[in-house]
């Protein structure tokens, strides 16, 4: 397992106090911010050293101000005051091409920094986010909810996660009342922005939006709300999976998320596929199926192209036939002439269909595509 070691980064910002981000780091290689939704970050944890443990990454995991008890500055407000927060600790640790992935209002703040337009910043990822406003697709009211009910919306299976409150410790149940007191400052009641849906139109990055479709939080029609109000994204569904697919499903969602980190450039059509396969394709099948290539680009020949081809191809024929009829081979035996003629003809001949033979292939390759 790969070790994590936790440090407090001291964020200036201008004309504002100083804030303190508490950050759990872990592995090496490509950089990438892990962001926790309302949960807290031992809601994202276990992914983070999953993610290091099988691939090479660097991931960061940071507490938003407020959460585990940290402190908040009374400044800090927003999600977007959170996006430009991180934005600042990516400028601070130098890290380039950074992958920044979110769950729950984590997702929230993942589009938020999309839409800043950060060349720090390079992709995506939301998963089963919340913070655009979806007619008839309301975010479940998290503040009404017992922790039975949030427990039956957030899971496909909720049994295999349910908690007895009885058994928590005074300091777990400290912990989660100021988690719950920090999602209400950044996300109001409602855990949307009415203003998040236009700056989305904004984000040019690739974005996976990858959604549990066992959601009841933020139901899977939220989510492809969510992915198309983003030019750049793509909407993948997880079968079998709730509102947090790091903690149920954390195999495929592992899988999803690093096909999109190792390939994900373009954003391809939407897909509900069920088969797994369809959902989380190999490295191997997104890089070189030939499906995925584009097919030639070769305009028809025309009839005057098509006649010169053919006379190039004829010409040389007739050149060989013309030196072989002149002295002092026309004097030769026929045995020889012909040796002669075949010698010369074939090969030059064959050199001139060339270009038409290469044409036509092209051509053929052309209608295979199309049809």
């Amino acid at each position: 397992m790969t070790p994590t070691r936790t440090t407090t980064h001291t964020i200036h910002r201008p004309d504002a106090t100083p804030v303190h981000l508490v950050v759990d780091e872990t592995g090496t290689g490509r950089p990438v911010l892990l962001l926790h939704g309302g949960a807290g970050p031992m809601s994202v944890q276990p992914f983070a050293t999953l993610l290091a443990d099988h691939h090479d990454a660097r991931v960061l995991v940071p507490t938003h101000p407020g959460f585990n008890t940290t402190p908040r500055p009374d400044d800090v407000t927003g999600v977007r005051d959170l996006a430009a927060l991180y934005v600042a600790l990516l400028e601070q640790l130098d890290l380039h091409d950074v992958t920044v992935i979110g769950n729950s209002i984590g997702g929230w703040i993942t589009a938020e920094i999309a839409a800043l337009h950060h060349p720090r910043v390079t992709k995506a990822i939301i998963i089963n986010g919340v913070g655009i406003d979806v007619p008839d697709h309301p975010v479940a009211d998290f503040f009404a909810l017992s922790f039975d009910e949030l427990t039956d919306r957030s899971y496909y299976d909720p049994d295999r996660f349910r908690l007895d409150p009885a058994t928590l410790t005074d300091r777990q149940k400290a912990l989660m009342g100021g988690n719950r007191q920090a999602i209400a400052v950044y996300g109001g009641q409602s855990m949307t922005d009415p203003t998040l849906t236009d700056r989305l139109g904004r984000i040019t990055i690739p974005t996976l939006v990858l959604w549990g479709q066992a959601d009841r939080i933020a139901t899977p029609d939220y989510g492809r709300a969510y992915a198309a109000a983003i030019p750049t994204a793509r909407y993948q569904p997880l079968t079998d999976t709730g509102h947090l697919p790091q903690i149920e499903t954390p195999g495929r969602t592992l899988e999803a998320v690093w096909n999109f980190i190792d390939h994900g450039t373009q954003r391809p059509s939407d897909s509900d596929s069920p088969t797994e396969s369809a959902q989380t394709p190999s490295p191997t099948a997104t890089a070189s199926t030939p499906a995925s290539q584009p097919a030639p680009r070769v305009a028809p020949a025309s009839k005057s192209q098509m006649s010169l081809m053919i006379w190039a191809a004829v010409f040389p024929t007739l050149i060989a036939l013309q030196l072989l009829l002149r002295n002092p081979l026309a004097d030769a035996p026929m045995a020889l002439r012909t040796l002669i003629l075949v010698t010369l003809a074939v090969p030059i001949t064959v050199f001139g269909l060339m270009p038409p033979l290469q044409r036509l292939r092209a051509l053929l390759i052309t209608h295979t595509h199309r049809a």
